[in-house]
């Protein structure tokens, strides 16, 4: 929204994730997308267990849900044809603050959600409201989830240190490298040279890790 005031020709949207053949949905899905759920816990420090509860369990009755994804009722939010939508303080911020700046104030839908947040679709939908926003949620849902989620995995002290180490190093390189090969100031003719240092950076090791962690679940 804010690239193409001064160029309305400017335009951007979501491709599909690439496959080896034409037609094939990917088979593998990214960290965030299988990474685990929040969590939620109680410390014996807290000095009132019955009303932390009380605030978790919340959450998951009506009125928490349309509270913690919509904010409040005439501010954030109006009922309109039995839906929730939200306002224009939202939607178009009179100050001119982003979506997520705003709602932030009033729902915890706008932030990286705590175990209590059971997030509303219709959220998704108004958040991101620009056609070339849902064009791309669209093709990114496209992918293969049912049987190539990554399993929730368990590592050993010593494989957790290393494989740490190793994916600290390349996921640097790699997103760096990833912005160059983008914007266009690393030439593609330079790719093999980039991937032949991502596999000089111990990648294999990280592979042959998850591969070890991968097999003992399975043995399970």
């Amino acid at each position: 929204m804010n690239a193409n005031k001064d160029n309305p020709a400017y335009q951007l949207m979501g491709v599909k994730t690439p496959t080896m053949n034409p037609g094939e949905k990917a088979m593998y899905v990214t960290e965030y997308e299988f990474g685990g759920n929040p969590q939620l816990g109680i410390t014996t420090a807290c000095k009132n267990v019955e009303a932390a509860m009380r605030l978790y369990d919340f959450g998951f009755s009506e009125e928490g849900y349309r509270r913690f994804n919509w904010g409040e009722e005439g501010v954030s939010y109006t009922m309109e044809n039995g839906k929730p939508q939200y306002t224009e303080l939202i939607l178009k911020n009179p100050e001119g603050k982003s979506v997520d700046t705003v709602l932030a104030n009033y729902a915890m839908t706008a932030i990286k959600g705590p175990a209590m947040l059971v997030q509303d679709p219709d959220y998704m939908l108004q958040y991101y409201s620009m056609p070339q926003q849902q064009q791309a949620m669209e093709v990114w849902a496209d992918k293969d989830y049912e049987n190539r989620a990554f399993p929730t995995v368990s590592y050993t002290s010593e494989e957790s240190q290393k494989f740490t180490a190793i994916m600290a190093d390349l996921e640097t390189y790699v997103e760096q490298m990833s912005m160059k090969f983008i914007i266009g100031s690393e030439s593609f003719d330079n790719w093999d040279s980039f991937v032949k240092t991502c596999a000089g950076m111990d990648v294999e090791t990280a592979i042959q890790i998850q591969q070890t962690a991968v097999d003992r679940y399975n043995a399970r």
